[in-house]
């Protein structure tokens, strides 16, 4: 049997964890990025699961050229995306 005193326990555990929204991780990201040839926007999707630095290329949507695509991240979370010409 659950007495008043178990109530306010409960309460009180569940008030110290945050929401399950505030504890998720983003586990991916959209970046905007311009294409290195042509100049015109352009996004990217990247998986933040995968650690340290993600090197890749992705053609642009305009004009086809592939772009040479860094993503860097700091301790604190910020993340830098560097776009390039395939052959730099």
């Amino acid at each position: 049997m659950i007495s008043e005193d178990d109530d306010d326990f409960l309460t009180e555990f569940e008030s110290e964890y945050e929401s399950d929204e505030e504890r998720t991780m983003q586990t991916d990201e959209e970046f905007d990025w311009y294409c290195h040839y042509c100049g015109e926007p352009n996004v990217v999707w990247v998986d933040l699961t995968v650690p340290g630095k993600q090197d890749f290329v992705e053609d642009c949507s305009v004009c086809c050229r592939p772009n040479r695509i860094i993503l860097t991240s700091d301790y604190d979370g910020n993340y830098f995306l560097d776009v390039r010409q395939l052959d730099e």
